[in-house]
């Protein structure tokens, strides 16, 4: 071969290669560009969203407003008066904040329903502070403040999916445009040794781009309110935020050398392989509390938790992938906990009876059962008030509360109605069997001296009819505890 020909070899090899180059380059700009893009559409709004919603929950939820407002109700120290108005105003602050935001119709419509339930509650408030200096019990209080909030936890929730749609969207498109962006990397490199002071320029642009991005997308990936951890298809753990060291109590470091199944107790470890690997297949997203709701996770320390999780498989060319979004709902556990809880006694008040009873009555009746009902009443809990005064009347409902929950079994529920009223709820139970319940109770009271005082109470008991709704079946409860009553009282009295 000649040199001429030759030089046009390697003339024509050149600008093949260079022109390769180019055209790898290009498609590798497009795809970083694309990643840009996406964050620029997601990513920045999610961070803004998260942040709002974090103050949001930390201002107005456990340890927030409620907290505080709840603490003067129970203790009436001003202090708490103070606190739970800082706290309500700075969630109006949060509240503002969120709605300035572009979002969609549904965050938009979920941000105005909880902003209803703040402002209600902002307006008992104002109330409370009128009216606290008066001679009012904490019965009075707490039917003041009362407000039906389960529009607001409904509409946080909507606002937290929506937000860890939004999170997981952006993961997912910054992960696939990356993943396809290292291929191209690949073949870039390969073509750079052949023309290295071109590749050169290419690569310091590529670099640039590549740091931004990546950059940005760890402050996404570490900024998540939730812990983000992802595994492979054998569930070992390849990624993993500072969220997830702090809910795990587990370094990340330590975090990307376990399993996904290392972080949940024993006792699911062997179904959840199994399911990972079947979600895995289905390559979508998953609600995990679908399967239940109380899925329990695993501190370093061994204390088992609440959490909610969502997953997400998506597929590399090294194989598939899962990206999890975990969140410790140990706080809002406990708020819906006090919530469904009286404040004096203990037990689980009026509200949590109602959603509990619907639920029994459901489960009955699809398997054949049946189901009694107790009500209690303390006879002349007046003349303890007007006898021994208002904090010795306290003191007789919380000892008489653990009187009824030591004499009901595990499978009943015992409840505060309200004042010195109490119900049993004793699923799979005949009125035979409430009677004798009931009768034992009786004695119990009667038998022990309560707090010092010497009570009796009087017991009314109706078994479930065909058909028959919760009301229904109250009420029979009810008229018979009055027949009870009628009756001389201290005694069990059952409906017809």
């Amino acid at each position: 071969m000649t040199l001429n020909k030759k030089l046009i070899a390697v003339i024509t090899s050149v600008a093949l290669s260079i022109l390769v180059m180019v055209v790898f380059a290009f498609i590798l700009k497009n795809n970083i560009t694309g990643m840009y893009r996406v964050w620029n559409e997601n990513s920045k709004l999610t961070i803004s969203e998260t942040e709002a919603l974090y103050q949001i929950n930390k201002n107005f939820g456990y340890g927030g407003f409620i907290h505080h407002f709840k603490n003067f109700v129970i203790r009436r120290d001003d202090k708490y008066l103070h606190l739970a108005e800082s706290s309500i105003n700075r969630t109006f602050k949060y509240i503002d904040r969120y709605a300035a935001l572009n979002l969609n119709q549904e965050e938009r419509a979920a941000i105005n329903a909880f902003r209803e339930v703040v402002s209600e509650y902002h307006d008992k408030f104002k109330e409370v502070r009128r009216s606290y200096s008066k001679d009012l019990s904490t019965t009075e209080l707490d039917s003041l403040v009362k407000v039906d909030d389960r529009q607001a936890f409904e509409a946080l929730q909507a606002i937290s999916n929506q937000t860890q749609t939004n999170t997981l969207r952006a993961i997912k498109s910054l992960e696939t445009k990356m993943n396809s962006s290292t291929s191209i990397l690949d073949y870039l490199s390969v073509i750079s040794l052949i023309v290295l002071t071109v590749a050169g320029f290419v690569i310091i642009y590529i670099a640039r781009y590549l740091t931004n991005v990546l950059g940005e997308f760890e402050t996404l990936f570490h900024l998540s309110p939730d812990a983000l951890i992802v595994s492979n298809y054998s569930g070992e753990i390849i990624r993993a935020n500072q969220k997830a060291e702090e809910i795990f109590e587990i370094p990340v470091k330590q975090l990307c050398q376990s399993t996904i199944e290392d972080l949940m107790p024993n006792k699911f470890r062997g179904v959840h392989v199994k399911d990972r690997k079947r979600f895995t297949d289905e390559t979508k997203t998953h609600q995990m509390e679908d399967r239940g709701p109380n899925f329990l996770a695993l501190r370093s320390s061994g204390e088992e938790f609440p959490v909610s999780i969502s997953i997400s498989t998506y597929e590399t060319p090294r194989g598939k992938y899962n990206i999890s979004i975990v969140k410790d709902i140990s706080k809002q556990k406990q708020i819906e906990k006090e919530l469904n809880t009286d404040g004096l006694t203990g037990l689980s008040n009026r509200k949590y009876f109602s959603h509990y009873l619907e639920l029994e009555l459901h489960r009955i009746r699809r398997v054949d059962s049946t189901l009694s009902l107790i009500v209690c009443d303390i006879d002349f809990f007046k003349q303890v008030n007007d006898t021994h005064g208002h904090q010795k009347g306290d003191e007789v409902l919380i000892e008489l509360a653990k009187v009824l929950k030591s004499n009901a079994r595990a499978s009943d529920l015992v409840c505060r109605w309200g004042g010195e009223e109490f119900i049993i709820v004793c699923p799979d139970t005949d009125i035979a069997g409430a009677q004798n319940l009931a009768e034992k109770t009786r004695n119990a009271i009667e038998r022990d001296v309560i707090s010092g005082v010497k009570i009796t109470a009087s017991f009314g008991i109706s078994e479930l009819q065909d058909q028959e709704g919760s009301q229904a079946l109250f009420q029979r409860a009810d008229q018979a505890l009055f027949d009870a009553k009628a009756s001389g009282r201290n005694c069990v009295a059952s409906a017809v």
